[in-house]
């Protein structure tokens, strides 16, 4: 999950078939953190459903610099 938040925070497009492969997981995984991660605040989906995307909210961005603070 924090790869995701990473992707968003770096301003990429988070593409759900291209980040399993790149993981080596399930797309059924990927589409599980995000989520996860809509459920928590993190992302949310910005748009139309065949051109929008996930962003990072102010909650992800936090969440994320705290854990690359702590390691």
């Amino acid at each position: 999950m924090l790869k995701i938040l990473k992707i968003l925070y770096n301003g990429d497009i988070l593409e759900i078939n291209r980040v399993a492969k790149s993981f080596e997981v399930t797309e059924r995984t990927i589409e599980n953190d995000i989520s996860f991660l809509k459920n928590n605040g993190l992302i949310r989906f910005e748009g139309p459903p065949k051109t929008g995307r996930y962003v990072l909210m102010k909650k992800g961005e936090d969440v994320l610099e705290q854990v690359e603070r702590e390691y």
